[in-house]
């Protein structure tokens, strides 16, 4: 388990206002918000391989990340034949063969929210009460679903193809980010370009 710099977390809770508040009639609002950051100081088992740390971010990690960080290898893009590839540790081009350096794989960003919070409304009038509420997380990233437009082992299911087959490459086709038909593409859900911006609100 690693040492975790104490998480530093700025909240209010509850701050509320009244914009309105009569007998029969009123009219409330209400804000929190919190703020995560942590830094993880020393790690007891350094991570030898760079798909557990892809894949188990809680149980890899490297000294000075945030703790469930999102892990990625650095995307070289397609190959002259439309085979996605990516750097090594050392920088070299690597195409179809496994990459299980750890230093092969940079944090990309991370997987809890950096600030959450809520803002309610709450409207009363004699015996009716109305109230709305919207929450928010942002700062974190998760990583993009990749399909898989091919899949030699398993027969597509259902005879379903994506509509992203229509733009894979081919060599007449070479102006695309969709590797050749025929590659496990979930290859590509652990490359840099992967991870997205999470934010949302509800």
């Amino acid at each position: 388990h690693p040492r975790v710099r104490r998480q530093r977390q700025m909240c209010i809770r509850d701050s509320s206002y009244d914009w309105l508040k009569k007998r029969d009639m009123s009219f409330t609002t209400s804000f929190s918000a919190a703020y995560n950051k942590n830094e993880i100081k020393k790690v007891d088992y350094e991570p030898t391989d760079a798909l557990d740390m892809m894949r188990e971010p809680t149980s890899n990690y490297k000294m000075g990340d945030t703790y469930n960080s999102l892990y990625a290898y650095r995307y070289a893009g397609l190959t002259a034949t439309g085979d996605p590839s990516v750097y090594d540790e050392n920088g070299n081009v690597i195409s179809i063969e496994q990459v299980r350096n750890v230093n092969a794989v940079v944090c990309v960003g991370q997987l809890t929210p950096k600030w959450n919070g809520a803002l309610q409304l709450d409207f009363r009038w004699k015996g009716l009460n109305v109230f709305a509420k919207v929450v928010y997380y942002t700062g974190h990233a998760l990583r993009d679903d990749v399909v898989t437009l091919y899949d030699p082992y398993n027969a597509i299911e259902g005879g379903a193809i994506h509509e992203d087959i229509s733009r894979r490459w081919t060599p007449e086709h070479t102006d695309t980010d969709i590797p050749a038909m025929g590659l496990h593409t979930n290859c590509l859900l652990y490359t840099s370009p992967s991870p997205r911006d999470r934010s949302l609100s509800r």
